[in-house]
């Protein structure tokens, strides 16, 4: 009789830890998701999805309404958001993935020149920077100690690098950012 008690309160704080570790990966993954539509949204970047069987180009609130569970017009089909180059590397993506792309043209390569600007002059002598780094400016050695990239930051960066690119523009003061981001 204590044996099969023991069994099934085993079997009952088993089957809590693996809900607790499946909440646990679906909120990490819907964070994820939601800090990489916000990036490819402070970019202006085109994202695309399936309605209706047909690929359309929407606004980036529109892709995450429908990205995010919890949000009254979310579609549980869509369970990705997978960034490209451009739009024809976007071609051929099953229906479940939101596919977006930096906007082409020279706003985005402007937002690119002066990420390298400012990487260069190191315009903030405040820059908060991550714990246990040396406070020296960043310039192009710092960028490849502290961050792993390469100068000059190109727009692959915001395909391939977008989290440590996110990390270093918040590294930057508030005006750079409004200013890199408008």
């Amino acid at each position: 009789m204590k044996k099969n008690w023991m069994l099934i309160c085993l079997i009952l704080v088993f089957a809590i830890l693996v809900t607790a570790c499946r909440n646990n990966h679906i909120e990490s993954s819907t964070a994820e998701l939601s800090d990489k539509l916000w990036f490819g949204g402070l970019f202006g970047f085109h994202f695309q999805l399936y309605i209706d069987d047909e690929p359309t180009i929407v606004h980036y609130l529109t892709a995450g309404r429908r990205l995010i569970p919890g949000h009254q017009y979310h579609d549980p089909l869509l369970t990705e958001l997978v960034f490209v180059h451009n739009e024809d590397e976007a071609v051929g993506f099953p229906r479940n993935v939101v596919v977006a792309w930096p906007q082409p043209g020279t706003l985005m390569q402007q937002r690119v020149d002066y990420i390298n600007w400012a990487i260069l002059e190191d315009i903030n002598p405040h820059r908060r920077r991550p714990e246990g780094t040396d406070p020296t400016p960043l310039g192009i050695e710092g960028l490849k100690e502290i961050y792993g990239l390469t100068y000059p930051i190109t727009l692959a960066d915001f395909v391939y690098n977008w989290e440590i690119l996110e990390e270093l523009i918040f590294s930057f003061r508030s005006a750079t950012i409004g200013m890199i981001a408008r």
